[in-house]
């Protein structure tokens, strides 16, 4: 059964791994919901990525040492779960993509998890196709992944995942050795799967200058624990020397914004480029300094319908489908007649037990219904 308060859901986790004696990390309680893009942040070191390894129950089944608390993930505790279980609900994409591509064919890597999950051929075929259409990777397909560069092979990375058709997608510092140009090209594409596909992101990175303005919530991290927790423009707003002090890489434009405004009080930072150089510009020209704040992104909220195993089929005649149709279209007295008495012939037949057949004459009233 499915947590009700969220996709993750951690309370009090704390670990220590096999031979060391201080706990790496220490009482960590935090919500992660569906349709959230998060920033994990925090100092190198601050026990960032042992965190994420908790996600899909690498701790505690493959890393040896001491768990504490509990980690559920799409309703199933890594606990009582094996890691094989979170296969299709958590994909996760390493700092080096090279750590996790196996095969020497790009169509053959992005297949890989799929046959590993046991699904037929057509639908293999089918999530392949979705996955390199959405990362735009389709001319890479015959291409042998040690010739890729590193951007191509992180969307290769991540295309493998999303053909596994995961809710939650964790990339461990993604960008870190990669160019300007692939570094965009991968942020490009984490905004297009959380705002297309409605994913579940949560990103370890160091460069916030572009990932910023796709952040719905800011987890920071330090020695293990979590100190601050909140939107993007909270978080900074309100913390803004003290993660300073610790040695964030605060966005270029955010340092501007903050310089602009100075520490006044109940005063938000501006967390868009954009919202930043309308503020310089009426720095310069000596204009209110008002920030006109950009709406935050969406985030999904709770399940409302969940359908599975769905059939349907049309009537062999497709009569009634036409007749409703039409009531929707026309929205008039004779056309909710004719959709009422489509939907009556539709019905099972109290004796026979089958669908009811339209008569020539119902057939001549739809014919000269939809001819007019």
């Amino acid at each position: 059964m499915k947590t009700e308060k969220g996709l993750i859901s951690i309370s009090d986790l704390s670990y220590t791994p096999l031979g060391v004696q201080d706990k790496v990390l220490t009482g960590i309680n935090l919500e992660i919901n569906k349709g959230d893009f998060v920033l994990l942040l925090g100092p190198s070191g601050c026990g960032k990525t042992t965190l994420i390894r908790c996600f899909d129950g690498l701790i505690p089944h493959l890393d040896s040492g001491k768990m504490e608390g509990s980690v559920v993930v799409n309703g199933k505790d890594t606990f009582s779960h094996e890691i094989h279980e979170f296969s299709q609900d958590i994909g996760m994409v390493f700092q080096n993509p090279d750590d996790q591509i196996l095969s020497l064919k790009v169509i053959d890597e992005v297949a890989w998890g799929t046959e590993n999950l046991g699904l037929s051929q057509k639908d293999i075929a089918t999530h392949v196709d979705r996955a390199m259409k959405i990362l735009d990777i389709e001319s890479l397909s015959e291409r042998l992944t040690f010739t890729l560069s590193g951007g191509q092979k992180q969307k290769v990375s991540i295309a493998s995942n999303l053909a596994m058709t995961q809710d939650i997608l964790v990339l461990d510092d993604p960008t870190t050795d990669l160019d300007p140009v692939c570094t965009g090209e991968v942020i490009s594409t984490l905004a297009e799967i959380h705002k297309n596909l409605g994913k579940t992101i949560i990103v370890i990175e160091h460069d916030l200058n572009d990932l910023i303005e796709l952040a719905t919530r800011i987890v920071f991290m330090n020695e293990g624990t979590i100190l601050y927790v909140g939107s993007p423009v909270d978080v900074l707003s309100n913390h803004y020397d003290e993660l300073m002090d610790l040695g964030m890489n605060m966005p270029q434009h955010i340092e501007i914004g903050h310089s602009i405004l100075g520490n006044k009080k109940n005063t938000k930072l501006p967390v868009h480029k954009e919202e930043v150089f309308n503020l310089l510009e009426k720095f310069v020209d000596g204009k209110n300094l008002s920030v006109e704040y950009k709406p935050e992104v969406p985030t999904l909220g709770k399940t409302v319908l969940t359908v599975e195993k769905l059939d349907f089929s049309y009537h062999k005649k497709g009569w009634f489908l036409e007749a409703a149709l039409l009531y929707c279209e026309r929205e008039d007295s004779r056309a909710r007649r004719l959709a009422a008495m489509a939907q009556r012939k539709a019905q099972p037949h109290p004796a026979a037990g089958v669908k009811g057949r339209p008569t020539k004459k119902d057939r001549r009233q739809i014919r000269r219904f939809t001819e007019t």
